[in-house]
């Protein structure tokens, strides 16, 4: 195995990714260029209660490959991914372990909102770090949206540059937020609250396993930039995502391809 890595798997995979250099952002090209191509010893940390493995550099420099495609997962699974041309599996999707998400460090703001569970058990500790820092409450506008809820905001005209198709949010995994007000980057850059919020939640989210979905534009995640939404994503991975520099659209594509490229190819 560690033979197919050096020489065979992680070459091809680099490969594909140089031809298809137009899907990605550039930190994703010149991050995955940086793999080494030979292995150190013990280059492998298996974590088995989430099942991947990490080929690791001399410096503990890391890329995650997983056995599966983020695209690929059941609509209940932590790292769902959806995006504009990837939905659930069934647009009617209820998990079974939501909590109401407001609390004492929380100001909800619109319609009563929740989450599951370990997500919302995530954002009350977030909340409450938000609160300790800031002496004010961490202000939540939307939670889980419905698929018939997301068809109401695209027939008002929401931008589908910003407004996911009905069964195509985030917010239907019931593991995604939007905080302070959703209106556009540009807001956030001349409103010196938000940009003071937004600044600690891109250096502090990640800690409490948080991430911004949306960082790329429309040509890189599908959508324009949303300094308001946040989605949990469990375990370490949004810390990860944070010292490759990548979106989560970047890395479940790249894992796609990966898993394309491997499944082809491993005999």
């Amino acid at each position: 195995m560690l033979h197919f890595l050096r020489y065979t798997f992680i070459p091809t995979a680099l490969a594909i990714l140089f031809l298809r250099t137009t899907l990605y952002a550039p930190s994703l090209v010149s991050e995955v260029s940086n793999i080494p191509l030979t292995a150190p010893n013990d280059p492998y940390a298996i974590c088995t209660d989430i099942g991947y493995t990490s080929l690791k550099n001399q410096t503990g420099s890391y890329f995650t490959t997983l056995p599966f495609s983020p695209e690929e997962l059941a609509d209940d699974h932590i790292w769902k991914f959806v995006g504009p041309e990837l939905g659930l599996n069934n647009t009617q999707y209820i998990p079974t372990d939501l909590v109401p998400i407001k609390n004492q460090y929380i100001e909800q703001r619109g319609r009563v909102s929740k989450l599951r569970k370990e997500a919302a058990e995530a954002l009350w500790k977030m909340a409450e770090a938000f609160y300790t820092e800031f002496n004010t409450g961490f202000i939540v506008v939307s939670g889980y949206r419905s698929y018939d809820y997301q068809q109401r905001l695209v027939d008002l005209g929401c931008s589908s540059n910003l407004c996911a198709p009905p069964g195509h949010s985030e917010h239907q995994l019931w593991l995604a937020i939007d905080i302070l007000e959703a209106s556009t980057k540009e807001e956030y850059d001349r409103n010196p609250t938000y940009t003071k919020y937004y600044n600690w939640m891109k250096k502090n989210a990640h800690l409490y396993w948080f991430h911004q979905s949306y960082q790329r534009w429309a040509s890189g995640d599908g959508y324009d930039i949303e300094p308001w939404h946040w989605r949990y994503l469990w375990t370490d991975l949004a810390t990860e995502l944070i010292r490759l520099n990548w979106s989560f659209t970047e890395y479940s594509t790249l894992q796609n391809l990966v898993n394309q490229d491997s499944t082809s190819t491993i005999q």
